[in-house]
Formats: structure tokens, sequence, C-alpha cells
């Protein structure tokens, strides 16, 4: 690949310029005789610029393809998050070798780089590994807890894109064999058509349904044994998706959305946090500061746990995060709830003591 140097006539000064940049331009003027553009095509490697680095922080996701491994000891993730479809394609073949060269040995994974790659540390609680290519796509490799569901991260990525829950019968992956190992394969495009495409926190576009603003359901599903308080009616209620319950609120201080998960009890609340915490760029928390930033709460009579995160800081002179969440986790039998609240963190911040007073109203369902 070439970057393009463009040279060509300047047709003013702008004489606020300082002397050094009227000088140069006039060193240009003398050594060209005429008023063509020339095009010079310089080979990355002589540019002296660094490869284009696709992070999903640019702008809008486009593409996920990732490598799910279930062994006994975690479960293993390979994944690229790229802002253009077409990037990705670039390194499919070196994607799939990757794959094919993965190992299993003491209790942990190796894998050898594709020629020209270069690796460093994840620099992440759970990111084993950033693998990064010639063309500057990356590969991060994550470790989570081991039994990790399918469907529910796939569901999961699909919400990363815009595109709809799927059931088991729908699941898009691809199963490989690498010796004895089975491989799960995601890779997914953000549709083409639709207001997926605007929602910057990774939903679908709000429900053009008649269920009016502000309407808080007596009971989303049959499956959420709670009741909800009424929202305020700058609030719309969405159509469920992998989270069962969901609310969305555009206002002067930023977007936020409220959702409703059902994961297993045994789920980790800090693994959960870190993974939502992606999305809105915090860093993941160690378990030092995830220990000290969990409260204690009360949700239809049964003890909750409530964090915020990123943590917010009491230094009046530090930088405010762009995005934060609050979450609230309940267990109830064999499974846990999470009541989260995510958004910009203004908006989040002005919603915070409402917040409270919605989770300690919520009531148990008939």
């Amino acid at each position: 690949m070439c970057f393009v140097v463009r040279i060509g006539s300047i047709p003013s000064l702008n004489l606020a310029w300082n002397r050094w940049s009227i000088g140069l331009l006039l060193f240009c003027a003398i050594g060209c005789e005429d008023q063509t553009i020339r095009e010079i095509r310089v080979p990355r490697d002589k540019s002296g610029l660094d490869a284009p680095q696709f992070q999903p922080g640019n702008r809008q996701l486009e593409r996920l393809l990732i490598a799910m491994i279930a062994r006994p000891e975690s479960t293993y993730f390979l994944r690229i998050q790229s802002p253009t479809i077409q990037a990705v394609d670039i390194v499919r073949p070196e994607f799939d070798q990757l794959v094919q060269s993965l190992t299993y040995e003491n209790g942990g994974i190796q894998w050898k780089l594709p020629a020209g790659w270069s690796e460093r540390e994840g620099g992440a609680e759970f990111r084993m590994a950033t693998l990064t290519s010639p063309s500057g796509i990356e590969v991060l490799v994550s470790q989570l807890s081991a039994g990790q569901d399918v469907l529910a991260n796939v569901n999961r990525w699909q919400g990363q894109l815009g595109l709809p829950v799927l059931t088991e019968q729908e699941l898009k992956i691809e199963r490989v064999k690498v010796g004895d190992q089975e491989v799960i394969i995601y890779d997914a495009r953000r549709a083409a058509q639709g207001g997926a495409s605007g929602a910057p926190l990774g939903d679908t576009a709000p429900s053009t349904s008649s269920v009016p603003p502000g309407a808080g359901p007596a009971r989303e599903s049959t499956e959420i044994p709670f009741r909800f308080p009424e929202l305020p009616a700058e609030w719309t209620k969405l159509p469920p998706t992998m989270a069962l319950a969901r609310w969305e609120r555009q206002g002067d201080s930023g977007r936020m959305k409220l959702e409703v998960f059902k994961f297993p009890s045994d789920a980790s609340f800090m693994e959960m946090v870190s993974i939502w915490g992606e999305r809105v760029n915090a860093n993941p928390p160690t378990e030092d500061a995830f220990t000290a930033a969990i409260k204690t709460s009360t949700i239809a009579g049964q003890s909750a746990d409530f964090v915020s995160w990123p943590v917010p800081s009491t230094d009046p002179a530090s930088v405010a995060p762009e995005k934060s969440l609050q979450i609230a986790r309940v267990k109830i039998a064999e499974h846990a709830w999470y009541i989260k609240l995510e958004g910009d963190h203004k908006a989040v911040t002005e919603f915070a003591t409402t917040f409270q007073e919605f989770l300690a109203n919520i009531t148990p369902a008939e």
C-alpha cells in the first residue's frame, strides 16, 4: 500500500503566516516551473507514518470477526472489530491461519503469528495479548471463565452491530476443527440498510411502534420476575432484544439507555462490568478496585449489588469520561438479573438519583 503526496501551486499567501512558512513556500515556488499537480507514490515502510489502526472508538463498528474456543479451564476469544467491512477481508486468510495454529498446553492457549505480524501485551484485565497485522488490523486475544454460552455471546455481538437477536436455530456461526478442538467462528457485518447504522451505542433504531414515550410496562416479559415503576415521559420503550426490557432517552445532556438482562447466577459480576465497560471505553476493573466500588442495594425485596463504572472521581480537576455505566445485579434462584444504565456520562450522572429511585421502586411480579 502506498501514500500519495500531492504537490501543487499555492494560489495565495496568508500574511499572518510566520517567516518560516513563507520561506518554505517561496522555496517550493522556485523549485516548480509549472503549475501541474504531481503524484509521488511512497511505499508505506518508507513514509515514516504508522500503519492505520482500526479501533472501535474511531467510528461505528461495521464488522466483527471472532473465534471462540471453549476449554475446560477458560473460554478464549480472538476478536477483530473494524469500522470498515473491507478491512477484515485483508487479513481473513491470516486470521484463519492464526486459528489453525492454536495449541493448548499447561492449561493455556498458544498461537503462531503469521509472517510480518507483531504481538504485545493485552493491556486489559481479561485481554491476554494484542496481535497486529502489517496493515494495522488488530486481533484481541481475551480469556474469560469456562462455560460461556455461545448464543448469549453471539447475541451480544449482534447487538454491537445493530443486528437482530437470534435463536438457537438461527445461529450465524461456523464450527471448525483444529486438531481435536472445536472453534466457533462468528463473522457478521452491520446491516447496510435501516436505522441501525446511526445508533452510536450499538443498538437498533428506536421502535416506531405505538408504545407511548415513558410508558413503563407493568411487566415486559413473562420471564422477568419484576414490575418496573413508570419512567419519566421523555423515555421511550424499545422492543426487547437480548435485553428483555429496554428504554432509551435522548436529552440535552446526551443519550442513555436502560436495559434488563438475565444471565446464569454464577456469571462473574466483574467480568460483566469489564465486557460492558469496553463499550464505553472504560478500563477493566481490577479485583481490589471492583470490590471497593460495589455498593449494596435492594431490588424487589432482594439484596442486590450496585456499581458505577468507571468509578466517579472525587478530584474536581480530573477529566470526566465521555460515557459511563451504572449497573445493579440481583440473584434470584439460578439466575442473576442485571439492570444497566449506559450512556453519555453527563446524562447518566444527572439521572443517577432518579435511577436509584427507579431501582428502589421495583416490585416482585405477581
